[in-house]
């Protein structure tokens, strides 16, 4: 189980780099023309690279989102196998006793 507290101790720096991207996109979307490149080429290079951050950042936030859903079911499934565990636990502490008690009493018929 140590690996799902490693999944829910990193899950919420993913979700911050999601958050973190989509706060960046402000800054990718100012006018170029505003800052004097002229060139088409220029131009064109920035459009794609603002709907490349664009993207970027959408996908970190479904991977995020995603994520998120997923450690929620991890805990789900552990507390679920956990339950299952003290339920076999108690089942063999029983099994334990009912053994000793067999015991001792086929002890005690073979001393009669």
């Amino acid at each position: 189980m140590t690996w799902l507290t490693a999944i829910t101790k990193l899950a919420p720096f993913v979700i911050q780099l999601g958050e973190i991207g989509v706060r960046t996109l402000p800054i990718f979307t100012k006018s170029a023309t505003a800052s004097g490149i002229d060139d088409k080429a220029t131009q064109q290079q920035i459009t794609e690279l603002q709907s490349a951050a664009t993207q970027n950042a959408e996908n970190i936030r479904t991977l995020a989102s995603d994520l998120k859903s997923a450690i929620a079911a991890i805990e789900q499934g552990g507390e679920t196998i956990e339950a299952r565990f003290r339920r076999l636990e108690l089942l063999s502490y029983f099994a334990l006793a009912l053994s000793v008690l067999s015991a001792m009493s086929v002890l005690a018929l073979w001393l009669r």
